[in-house]
């Protein structure tokens, strides 16, 4: 889903083609308005895109007229009612059949369908997609993480979406080969950000050019230091594949990433009655969550 388009803008001005040619930019979205919007916000920036003849449902639509070598999605939280009765023999579940009680797995296989033979993808989903104790998920994740297609997955803050206050984490996919095909990196970024009001969070781009540097880093693609190395980095860590099979294909990145920084300090030394404050809400947000993945997986 395309939405307004600001992920392509983005991906057309961070990821300029090797050759020195133009990307070739794909979307597309089921709301008219979305569409419309997108294609204003890619004019406005120069930026030639393929939105499609209309609005589509991409579930029941199917993989895209091309295969991409990029996609960045931010897909329905949680989706019910994404067709499971009716797409249940569709080819693309071959890691499994997604469950009636939400979409965020269709939506990965969809993705990954889309992809080519060494695409990659980097996902939003609902943070109860990386411990979901539903069968039909778990089978999904333990699929996913066995056939080497999750590089990485960073945890973001409660409250940075205006779309959704749930937690949040995002899956880095990646098809073929790729450095480090026996582990994934984890990122906790739950304390990155900005405070913002009415209640929530930003990324200023400090934060954003750490969590692209360190994993820039650990795929080889540039030189780092022991600030960028997921062994020495607060808040992040490489796990072995071994180590999840043991933890039944949890994905938390809290379970896995080393002690972080203390949190921020006032001049006398205590931490702030905001801080301390804003800590109990995200501890709230996240046990909410967790009691909601269970309610679904009985269901």
């Amino acid at each position: 889903m395309c939405g307004s388009g600001r992920l392509l803008c983005a991906a057309a001005q961070r990821v300029p083609a090797h050759d020195g040619s133009p990307l070739d930019l794909y979307g597309s979205d089921i709301r008219p308005e979305a569409r419309w919007m997108a294609a204003m916000n890619l004019a406005f920036h120069h930026l030639p895109a393929d939105l499609g003849d209309g609005p589509v449902d991409s579930l029941r639509a199917g993989p895209g007229r091309r295969p991409a070598d990029l996609v960045l999605a931010n897909p329905p939280v949680n989706m019910k009612g994404w067709g499971r009765s009716e797409l249940r023999d569709d080819p693309r579940w071959s890691l499994g059949l997604p469950p009636s009680s939400n979409g965020n797995f269709a939506w990965v296989q969809h993705i990954l369908a889309d992809l080519t033979a060494n695409g990659r993808a980097v996902v939003l989903l609902a943070s109860s997609a990386v411990h979901n104790t539903n069968s039909d998920d778990a089978r999904i994740r333990q699929a996913l993480v066995e056939q080497g297609l999750v590089a990485g997955i960073v945890e973001l803050p409660n409250w940075l979406f205006p779309h959704t206050r749930s937690g949040t984490a995002l899956w880095l996919l990646a098809k073929g080969p790729r450095p480090h095909p026996g582990e994934i990196l984890f990122a906790d970024a739950r304390r990155l950000g900005t405070r913002r009001e009415p209640a929530g969070r930003m990324f200023v781009d400090e934060d954003l050019d750490r969590l692209i540097r360190v994993f820039a880093v650990w795929r080889g693609l540039q030189p780092g230091g022991r600030d960028d190395d997921p062994e020495t980095t607060p808040g992040v860590s490489a796990v072995p594949v071994g180590q999840l099979a043991a933890e039944d294909y949890d994905l938390t990145p809290t379970h896995y990433t080393q002690p972080r920084r203390t949190a921020p300090i006032t001049v006398d030394g205590r931490r702030s009655r905001k801080e301390i404050l804003y800590e109990r809400f995200d501890h709230t947000a996240e046990a909410t969550q967790r009691l909601r993945s269970a309610l679904e997986a009985r269901s």
